[in-house]
């Protein structure tokens, strides 16, 4: 972490009043540390930290567009010309560069957004044939930057069009980083001819680009279709009681006497939410023995079925996969045991907030003469955990919801109460901090008749090829879609 500390863990002096009990425990085996300590907010921090040492896109943009002759057409229609507009003042205030493509040339374009705007409708200024779709796409997964593509896809030689599936080495390169392709898909005609233009936005961790382009776009004509490369264009919805309490049991007068988690705001370690990072913390205040006890007593009692009876250790959770690269998502669940890691980044939170009793070019137990942490937070292996929970797929076959949004589909986390008793975890300790995952087991490929419709015209089929060799071999399985952290007491 050396160089980066302060970057990634700025917070650290401002949430030192929420582990001020750390200096009370008890020391570690170095006698350095005291046993990692929970709080809501660190947890938050730990989840949030982890996100950030994911891949991240820079700041700057790149646009790429193509002036071969006939594509101009494209604009003859108002509404196609006013999304290009759109766009391209969308990118304003951005470090962007410009590039045209033509006569196997990738030049670059000075101006503002709207020079290019007016160079981009301009007949003149399509003279030319042969873009360099491939060259630009180069660039593109070169960089590594955020870009816009604005082009047809259609490759000339000066002599035919270039028939193979050219673009989807481009694709899974640039969807293997867990990064996104999104397509805005406009028919039009040249010549009489029906072709197709495709307004391609790469971009993925922050998602800043397509989060722009979208927001500028609300209102406007709407004439294209959509389509999304991506493993993580999905929706989650939760139906829980109040945002301080989260999808494990509540009794009818709002009280979880089964699984005992603490939902007290007062309290530092308690019940969190983070939606951004789609994860839940929730601190158990009892043993797993007590909650297998008290769930198998409030399964008999004579209240009844949801809300007010124990029907699964969390509930009320929901997924929408309608809008996703695949077909027919399957889900699983992968328990992992994150305690190592979460103490990795306890003790250098712990270290960092001895930093004031530190002495300036000097060295002690915690810093170098440098003032480097000699503790910097590095993940951690996480070793599986068997044999404790199973995920179901259709919680309301069993015990009907009272709720149910369109397009989404509810799952249940619960107990394999054949395997696990609560006295005992098969790869953790009963006190340690677990990361349950709710992950894709499969899916099943677009087919051609899925994706020709929207990538394909007349006989030229280069981009639905492209599209759809590129998805089967990126298929998201073991894809974590939200994560739910469970500590219990022991």
């Amino acid at each position: 972490m050396k160089g980066k500390a302060f970057k990634l863990f700025g917070k650290v002096a401002l949430f030192a009043s929420a582990i001020t009990f750390f200096t009370s425990c008890g020391g570690s085996d170095t006698g350095l540390f005291p046993p990692a300590q929970y709080s809501s907010e660190l947890i938050q921090d730990y989840v949030a930290t982890k996100a950030a040492l994911q891949d991240t896109m820079p700041s700057d943009i790149c646009a790429y567009i193509d002036f071969s002759d006939g594509v101009n057409l494209a604009y003859d229609d108002a509404d196609t010309k006013e999304v290009l507009r759109t766009i391209l003042n969308s990118l304003s205030g951005s470090s962007c560069a410009y590039f045209r493509l033509a006569d196997s040339k990738m030049d670059t374009i000075q101006g503002t957004p709207e020079d290019i705007f007016n160079k981009a409708i301009n007949p003149k200024e399509y003279l030319k044939q042969k873009a360099p779709i491939r060259t630009a796409l180069e660039q593109i997964i070169a960089d590594g930057k955020p870009a816009v593509l604005i082009t047809d896809y259609e490759e000339y030689d000066g002599n035919k069009i270039m028939k193979n599936a050219f673009a989807k080495r481009f694709f899974v390169d640039w969807l293997k980083k867990d990064r996104n392709i999104t397509f805005l898909i406009v028919d039009y005609k040249e010549k009489g001819k029906d072709k197709k233009l495709f307004f391609t936005i790469f971009d993925g961790n922050p998602n800043r680009l397509i989060d722009k382009i979208t927001s500028a776009l609300q209102g406007k004509p709407e004439n294209y279709k959509k389509f999304v490369m991506s493993n993580s264009y999905y929706e989650v919805k939760t139906n829980y009681p109040a945002a301080n309490k989260g999808g494990n049991y509540h009794g009818e007068d709002g009280i979880d006497n089964v699984t005992c988690v603490q939902e007290d705001i007062s309290m530092e370690d308690r019940y969190i939410a983070m939606p951004k990072f789609k994860a839940e913390y929730y601190p158990l205040t009892v043993p797993y023995s007590d909650v297998i006890a008290n769930g198998y007593a409030m399964q008999y009692e004579s209240k009844p079925y949801p809300p007010y009876s124990y029907t699964y250790f969390i509930q009320n959770f929901y997924f929408d996969f309608t809008r996703f690269a695949y077909d027919d998502v399957e889900l699983d669940v992968k328990v992992s045991n994150a305690q190592a890691d979460y103490t990795n980044y306890y003790n250098y939170v712990y270290a960092e907030n001895q930093r004031p009793n530190h002495a300036e070019g000097s060295e002690d137990n915690y810093f170098d003469v440098y003032g480097n942490n000699k503790f910097p937070y590095a993940e951690a292996a996480m070793s599986e955990v068997k044999d404790m929970f199973k995920l179901e797929d259709d919680p309301s076959e069993k015990y009907p919801s009272p709720v149910t949004f369109d397009g989404f589909r509810e799952y249940g986390l619960d107990f394999d109460w054949d395997k696990f008793d609560g006295t005992q975890i098969n790869g953790a300790e009963l006190g340690d901090l677990l990361r349950v995952d709710i992950v894709i087991e499969d899916v099943d490929d677009k087919d051609a008749d899925e994706l020709e419709p929207l990538f394909k015209w007349g006989d030229y089929d280069n981009l639905s090829e492209s599209v759809r060799l590129a998805l089967q071999e990126v298929r998201p399985i073991g894809k974590v879609v939200y994560t739910f952290y469970i500590h219990a007491q022991y």
